[in-house]
């Protein structure tokens, strides 16, 4: 984000002899900064790019020197998957790996919630087997409040999410993620006009230990961090008022106007208020107990978020399976995650046959049928069945068809759509 001209060489970022002040460089400039705050403060990008190139040629006028070369990084990927014994019965060895996603400005790494995680797979299909990074730095500390550093956030963004996100391929266009819709506008602040950005919270998002999130949890996390000035995400959090919500509409709103409301929904992933309530929000450092400094997730087994990895070890939802030389972190996928409406009724009886067709509610003939091919996988040995028992078209028929079909036993009415996993 563009928005380094304010944070990083505005006068007010010159923190000297506190350490931990952004402006590092100690740079001042009265007239500099007058654009940095025009610039960060406008109303909309065309004024904000304005302001923003006018700074941009006093920085560059001042600065001392100008280097000759900068770090240019890549990340690489196997085109294949790898032989690992005993894993999946070697189904997916020598399978090319399809789907990575190069993200401007992060590579297969990837921002926010990393989409390549979520969507690379073995050729054939459509999910499955194991997504190995490696890191160059060990996450000393994982904690969606307190961690600061680049590869922490490869983990914790993992586990977590914001309400909206960068576009893989644009980073100047963000996606409604945990809403479905968001709008910017603005709100009376005592006289002043700020900015607001309005979303529409999805209905039934779990939190990893199956508790549903509510705009409380929104309004929570935005307040919980900014009193415990969360590092990473402090940039995003400073201007934030207030929240205010009717049903799953739910206005964010800031102190200021500005542009960048929306990057800031980007830039603050959700917290569970019924996780962290008892840890009042204390400054970094301050290890009162009980307080957010003190409070180690990790340690407590409450790494607990609504991403599309979760941590699970020893049948325990929030523990962590990692070793203790911190060497490995396995993340589990969540069975929950934007789970797809899918239809398991797909047998019927027609003159005391079973057959392929939909009768309007899931019963013993879908449930049957699924337990009957369960085990066969493509090729499969039953080109008329075994593709339909297949409810979730993963290409094996197993015990999440079966979980499928009985979670939706007796259920009616899929011509009026399909139910919601969750009631």
């Amino acid at each position: 984000m563009p928005d380094m001209y304010y944070e990083i060489f505005h006068s007010s970022k010159d923190t000297y002899p506190y350490t931990d002040g952004d402006n590092y460089n100690r740079y001042h400039n009265q007239e500099f900064d007058t654009l940095a705050e025009a610039f960060k403060f406008a109303s909309n990008s065309a004024i904000a790019k304005t302001n923003l190139y006018a700074a941009e040629m006093i920085l560059h006028d001042d600065v001392a020197c100008i280097p000759l070369y900068t770090m240019s990084g890549y990340v690489a990927h196997r085109k294949s998957y790898g032989n690992f014994p005993g894993e999946e019965e070697q189904r997916y060895k020598g399978l090319a790996w399809q789907g990575f996603a190069n993200e401007k400005g992060f590579g297969y790494y990837g921002g926010n919630v990393g989409f390549s995680s979520l969507n690379v797979h073995p050729a054939g299909y459509e999910r499955g087997g194991v997504l190995r990074a490696g890191l160059i730095d060990i996450p000393a500390k994982l904690d969606p409040v307190d961690s600061e550093s680049f590869y922490e956030a490869q983990i914790i963004n993992k586990i977590y999410e914001p309400l909206l996100v960068r576009d893989p391929f644009d980073s100047s266009i963000y996606l409604p993620w945990m809403c479905s819709s968001y709008t910017e506008g603005t709100w009376n602040n005592g006289g002043r006009t700020c900015s607001k950005v309005t979303v529409e919270l999805l209905p039934n998002i779990l939190w990893h230990d199956s508790v549903i999130v509510t705009p409380a949890d929104i309004n929570f996390t935005w307040a919980y961090k900014k009193a415990a000035t969360s590092v990473a995400e402090y940039t995003s959090l400073k201007e934030f008022h207030h929240c205010s919500w009717v049903g799953n509409t739910i206005d964010i709103c800031f102190n200021q106007t500005s542009w960048l409301a929306v990057s800031w929904l980007a830039g603050v992933t959700i917290i569970p208020e019924h996780i962290f309530a008892a840890y009042p929000p204390t400054k970094p450092g301050d290890n009162t107990v009980p307080g957010s400094w003190s409070f180690d997730p990790e340690a407590e087994n409450k790494l607990i978020g609504t991403g599309p990895y979760r941590c699970i070890a020893d049948g325990v939802v929030g523990r962590i399976d990692i070793s203790a030389g911190r060497d490995y972190i396995l993340l589990s996928a969540n069975p929950s995650y934007y789970r797809e409406l899918i239809q398991p009724d797909f047998a019927t009886v027609s003159g005391g046959n079973v057959v392929p067709g939909h009768n309007g509610k899931v019963d013993i003939d879908d449930f049957g049928m699924t337990i009957g091919k369960y085990g066969d996988i493509k090729p499969w040995t039953d080109t008329n069945w075994s593709p339909v028992a297949d409810v979730n078209k993963d290409f094996v028929v197993d015990l999440d068809d079966i979980m499928e079909t009985g979670a939706r036993f007796g259920q009616l009415g899929y011509h009026d759509g399909y139910p919601s996993y969750y009631t």
